[in-house]
């Protein structure tokens, strides 16, 4: 079983039915708050709630014998967190890592961060990029993308791994 937030979006049942081909049973938590993308897999197990709800997510994590979580979860709109800087922040980093928190001490050992290509910053026309060029996110959303990032780089250890996904451009059917 993996726990994935945000399953309900694009992405997140993307992954989720990929899970599932692979005999892998998802367990998503999604507040639903980007309606029109809701395509959550049938056989999934599936919560309605915040990733806030930390009494759930605790349950959660020990009734399915959760190890992992891939962690889509977020609001993702650039422009939108820079005219609400305070929602932002609150909810993708704050929450957020009170979360990542509460995995770590329910004993979830494996955790995969959604990131974003937005820690990067702008980019020079045709300039490559690698993990480890420079990080200078110019939103509020880039920024907490890098916070979160370097929040888990902190509290990693051998119980507790982590990475992360640094999308450019999502596209699909």
């Amino acid at each position: 079983n993996i726990l994935i937030t945000g399953g309900a979006g694009y992405i997140g049942s993307a992954t989720s039915y990929l899970l599932l081909k692979k005999k892998i049973k998802p367990i998503i938590i999604d507040k639903l708050i980007y309606k029109k993308d809701n395509i959550i897999p049938k056989k999934s197990i599936f919560f309605k709630s915040n990733i806030s709800n930390l009494i759930l997510i605790k349950k959660i994590i020990q009734k399915y014998n959760i190890k992992s979580v891939i962690h889509f979860a977020a609001y993702k709109d650039v422009e939108e967190s820079i005219l609400k800087p305070k929602k932002y922040y609150n909810n993708n980093y704050f929450i957020t890592k009170k979360f990542i928190d509460c995995c770590k001490e329910s004993g979830v050992n494996h955790f995969i961060f959604s990131s974003s290509a937005a820690v990067y910053g702008n980019l020079k026309k045709n300039k490559k990029v690698i993990e480890n060029s420079h990080l200078k996110p110019i939103s509020i959303y880039g920024l907490t993308k890098k916070k979160i990032e370097e929040y888990l780089n902190k509290i990693s250890d051998k119980n507790f791994k982590f990475f992360s996904l640094r999308y450019f451009n999502v596209l699909g059917a």
